[in-house]
């Protein structure tokens, strides 16, 4: 037996055991297995310096690598949705939701970062001065250095010299 929790995100079925249950061998190791998907998880969402959460990618959605904006899909399913962070979409949304983390195609289930200090490998955001410290949404989904926000812009957070992200999506910003 294996664990739905890491591939289906979904807590497993209880185990039923009568007076007469044996604990062996397989019992360990699916126990063992549970503790590690959730340790996964729990180091991918919350541990290393990053904030995220699985959502489902709309399914009319450009694909996302890591590094792609996205913000809220305009979707009725009944769910949350995420869809990459092109111009159109960015505008119906009012601000980025966060980042990819991983590649995902349309309708499956994305991690994306929402808080949280990125690496310069996931943003694309390279060394630069600190002149260039802000970080928006660039019209192609990408983090995108400027000197200062101004009108229309969709603030994704602020860079150090280095190129590490602070991640703080913030509204677009208006005239």
């Amino acid at each position: 037996m294996t664990t739905r929790f890491r591939a289906e995100l979904v807590p497993d079925e209880p185990l039923v055991q009568d007076a007469d249950y044996r604990f062996d061998d397989v019992d360990r190791a699916y126990i063992d297995d549970q503790i590690r998907a959730c340790q996964e998880q729990l180091a991918a969402l919350l541990l290393n310096s990053v904030v995220a959460t699985w959502v489902r990618l709309d399914g009319s959605s450009d694909p996302l690598v890591p590094g792609d904006c996205v913000c809220l899909a305009p979707t009725d399913a009944g769910f949350a949705a995420v869809t990459k962070a092109l111009p159109a979409s960015l505008a119906a949304a009012g601000a980025v939701f966060g980042i990819a983390l991983l590649a995902v195609p349309p309708g499956g289930r994305a991690l994306i970062a929402l808080r949280g200090v990125l690496r310069p490998a996931v943003t694309g955001v390279g060394a630069q001065n600190v002149a260039n410290r802000f970080i928006r949404c660039s019209a192609t989904a990408r983090c995108e250095r400027v000197t200062k926000f101004v009108a229309n812009d969709f603030p994704v957070g602020t860079a150090a010299p280095s190129g590490f992200v602070n991640l703080v999506p913030l509204p677009q910003i208006v005239a």
